[in-house]
């Protein structure tokens, strides 16, 4: 088997587009307006799978993606409980994935398949929610960068038509970095 035969690599590119309209009182009152926001950022990455073997699969991605405010975020709800800040930026995040998947019994009647995985996320302008401890009112504010690592385990086991499965996930929680 030759590595084309083996190797796959995709790269792709997404154009993330927002357009958001609200018609509320940032400050909670009774003097209702329409507000609307239209932001367009890039973003892509690309994929790549290698078989090793007939029974082990390698798999390795990355990604530069974007995760735009919401309206709420960016206007507040309209009813003096969340207030809008119009100054977001969305969170951008470098994305690597790392895995690979075994069929360490391929039988006629019997498959066992372990897959494992590793997540790295570096994300920029994190947007985090925060309240008001003297009113009680929440927004939300960029927190510089923020890293994410996580861990995925899983074991299936079919006989036949009889499926079993066993899954282990391990996030961390989000570390604040210096910028």
């Amino acid at each position: 088997m030759c590595i084309r035969d083996r190797w796959n690599t995709s790269a792709f590119v997404k154009h993330y587009m927002n357009h958001l309209e609200a018609y509320l009182d940032p400050e909670g009152g009774i003097n209702y307006q329409d507000f609307s926001n239209t932001t367009s950022y890039w973003g892509g990455g690309w994929a790549s799978t290698y078989f090793w073997g007939r029974h082990t699969q390698l798999r390795l991605s990355y990604e530069y993606a974007l995760r735009l405010p919401t309206s709420r975020e960016l206007f507040g709800s309209g009813d003096d409980i969340e207030r809008g800040n119009s100054n977001l930026k969305p969170e951008s995040s470098n994305n690597v994935n790392i895995s690979v998947t075994a069929n360490a019994v391929d039988l006629t009647d019997h498959r066992l398949t372990i897959d494992a995985a590793f997540q790295y996320r570096e994300i920029k302008d994190y947007i985090r929610r925060t309240t008001n401890n003297d009113s009680g009112r929440a927004s939300s504010q960029n927190d510089g960068r923020v890293r994410n690592l996580g861990t995925d385990l899983s074991i299936r086991y079919t006989f036949k038509d009889a499926f079993f499965a066993v899954s282990y996930t391990h996030l961390t929680l989000p570390t604040i970095c210096s910028v």
